[in-house]
């Protein structure tokens, strides 16, 4: 899967396409709401949500690394992690729910599945508050 968004994400950004999510029902706007409501609920045995640490805590520094800001963090997935091609490269290109999935044990929660509705929801909270930035991806992280 990551292998085809990076083929998607390297075509829209060389045609310098933008996020252009749109909330078209009823169905669609309960489910901003519920992704909304899944990225500010604080969870897990550290009690944080996302914001905790990509709105409050966007741009300071955790373990040596800069907390980035909601706001455009579904524009440059997948994502080649040098810690995930550690042992072997290919395993190294990861989708932005492999990466929500490792932020989800990190707070102390079971990780969600990246086909599960709750990711479904967050992401698609996540990829509306990006509307109008570029397609960046693929991308490179440490």
């Amino acid at each position: 899967m990551a292998l085809i968004q990076a083929y998607f994400a390297f075509s829209t950004k060389e045609e310098e396409k933008q996020v252009n999510i749109k909330i078209e029902s009823a169905e669609a706007a309960a489910a901003y709401e519920r992704g909304k409501e899944i990225y500010y609920t604080q969870r897990g045995y550290l009690d944080l949500s996302c914001a905790t640490c990509h709105v409050q805590g966007a741009g300071k520094r955790v373990r040596n690394e800069s907390l980035s800001q909601l706001l455009g963090h579904t524009t440059h997935f997948p994502v080649f992690r040098l810690k995930w091609g550690k042992d072997k490269v290919e395993d190294g290109l990861g989708t932005l729910e492999r990466r929500m999935a490792g932020c989800n044990k990190d707070q102390g929660e079971n990780p969600h599945k990246a086909e599960s509705k709750w990711m479904k929801e967050l992401l698609y909270f996540m990829a509306y508050m990006s509307n109008g930035m570029n397609v960046d991806g693929p991308d490179i992280r440490k």
